[in-house]
Parts: structure tokens; C-alpha cells; sequence
């Protein structure tokens, strides 16, 4: 609170009472105590002046969300429109989407990114596998990070991905979930002591409309078990219902099993990923990086 007038001449008239009415001593103390306590009121008022403007020059991080209308999209939006350290700027969509030119979080969907302002964002791509490669060469054109949460690239598809870190930060993050990539580290320090004995198999489940199997995830699983001293562990994959995601890791040998099992009750597990990866991605350097570098 300001110190006002009135309260500075009720400090003077304080000390000439204890002049007029006690000993010098006293008089000396209150006083004392008189000026350290208007000098503290100055100070404190001064730190509650300054305190809120110092935030107030922070620029949140620009978004281009590809794929905004589609499940993933879609959460990805809500949980980035509720975080003050993003602004989405741009939600795209195919051109035969039936959800063109409806709004999501306040902003229209449109199709065409050519017609777009996207110098400056970051791109956020929940797409498929081929509007992915076209959005991420747009990305190295325009000079902007992306962040590819899209599955299903073959090997070739993925080292052009991975080509374009030359250029600009890239991610490619088939699973946004923390779970699922702590997971993967129990994995890596489970293989090595589990490859003298134990078979392993990966089973992995998603809804019905998911296109791609074996999931990124089990892909990605299947590696780290390679890497870990597995000969050639298989996934299998299955497709039913509206399951979110659920992958079961399993090593079995004479007399017991071990199974580890991540299940996804809900997408908002990988929506919440996305906040420490565009961070990460608006920050980086040019390079390909994997999830786990944002979340672990």
C-alpha cells in the first residue's frame, strides 16, 4: 500500500509527542523506530510496484496445431488454450474435413497453410504419416520447430525426418505419455538382466480405427529390446472397441512370468506431454530429438 501523506506527518507528530512527554531516551527509541518503519513501508511498497510487471514482458510460445479437428488434436488444443505460456495461433485441418471453418478454443479450423501466418510458431502435427513429411518439410522451409506426434513412418520416411534436424529442432514422438517412457527406461535396465532366460513378447491393443500396427509405441518397444540383447521380439497388435492404448511388455521363463503394462485411460496421458515438448522444441537448437530428451 502507498505510504501517504497523511501517515508521514503522523510519524512527525508521533515524535514530537514523545519529545513534549517522555525522556530523551524514549523520545531517541521511538524515533528510531519511527524512520525504520517508514523506510520499510518504502521499501515494501516499492517490491509490490515492480514484482507483477516483471512477467509482463514474457512472450508466449506461438502454435500451428495440424490435425486440430482429430482426437489427439483436438485435447491437444484444450490443454494448450488453458497454458498462459502458449498462444495457438493457427488450427489446420485437411481440405475434405467436415470440421472447416467451425471454431476450436475461439480460433477457426482452416485448411490451407500457404494462406496462414506460420513464421514465428512452432508446429504441433497430429496428422498422419504423409501430411506429416509435407508438413515437416513446410517446417524446415519456414524455419520452424515441429513436433511430430504422428505414427507409422517406414525407415526411409523417418531418416528424412530426422534429415531435417540440419535445419531446424524436430521431435518425433510416437508416445507424448510420461508413463509410457518411463517404460521404456524400465526396459532398458530389464533386458540386459532378463535376456539369459526369459522369451519375451509385446501385445499391444488400440481402438478399431487406428491404421497403423504395430503401434509406434511397439515399435519403439521393440527396439529398446533389440538394443537390450533380444533376438528379433515380436508384437502383436490388436484393434477393437474405442481402447485409448494399452501395451503389455512380457518375459516369461520355467516357473514365472513378469508382464509390464502401460494403460492410456484417456488421450488427455498424451495431450500433457505436449507442453514440456514445444517448450523444449521453441528452445533447442537445430537437431532430431526424441521425447524422452523433454519429459525425463
Amino acid at each position: 500500500m502507498p505510504i501517504s501523506n497523511f501517515q508521514i506527518w503522523g510519524y512527525i507528530f508521533n515524535c514530537l509527542i514523545c519529545f513534549i512527554c517522555c525522556e530523551c531516551f524514549v523520545f531517541l527509541f521511538v524515533s528510531v523506530v519511527n524512520v525504520l518503519m517508514f523506510v520499510f513501508a518504502k521499501l515494501l511498497n516499492y517490491q509490490i510496484t515492480i514484482l507483477p510487471t516483471m512477467d509482463s514482458h514474457i512472450t508466449p510460445i506461438k502454435v500451428s496445431l495440424f490435425g486440430a479437428a482429430g482426437k489427439m488434436g483436438g485435447e491437444s488444443a484444450k490443454v494448450l488454450a488453458g497454458d498462459p505460456a502458449f498462444q495457438l495461433v493457427n488450427l489446420i485441418e485437411r481440405a475434405d474435413h467436415p470440421a472447416l471453418g467451425t471454431e476450436l478454443c475461439g480460433i477457426t479450423i482452416r485448411n490451407n497453410p500457404y494462406d496462414l501466418e506460420l513464421t514465428g510458431t512452432v508446429f504441433c502435427d497430429f496428422t498422419g504419416a504423409e501430411a506429416s513429411l509435407k508438413n515437416a518439410a513446410l517446417a524446415a522451409e519456414l524455419n520452424c520447430p515441429i513436433l511430430v506426434g504422428s505414427t507409422g513412418f517406414d525407415e526411409e520416411q523417418t531418416n528424412f525426418l530426422c534429415s531435417l534436424g540440419e535445419k531446424i529442432p524436430i521431435m518425433l514422438a510416437s508416445n507424448m505419455s510420461r508413463g509410457i517412457n518411463l517404460l521404456y527406461r524400465l526396459l532398458e535396465n530389464a533386458a540386459p538382466l532378463l535376456i539369459s532366460d526369459y522369451q519375451v513378447e509385446v501385445v499391444e491393443t488400440h481402438h478399431k480405427w487406428k491404421k497403423d500396427a504395430p503401434s509406434g509405441t511397439a515399435r519403439e518397444i521393440l527396439r529398446v529390446l533389440s538394443e537390450g540383447g533380444f533376438t528379433n521380439p515380436a508384437a502383436h497388435s490388436l484393434r477393437m472397441g474405442d481402447v485409448v492404448g494399452e501395451h503389455q511388455v512380457i518375459f516369461s521363463t520355467e516357473g514365472e512370468t513378469l508382464i509390464l503394462t502401460h494403460r492410456a485411460h484417456s488421450r488427455l496421458a498424451f495431450a500433457k506431454g505436449v507442453i514440456p515438448a514445444l517448450k523444449f522444441l521453441a528452445a533447442a537448437k537445430p537437431g532430431c530429438y526424441s521425447i524422452r530428451e523433454a519429459l525425463m
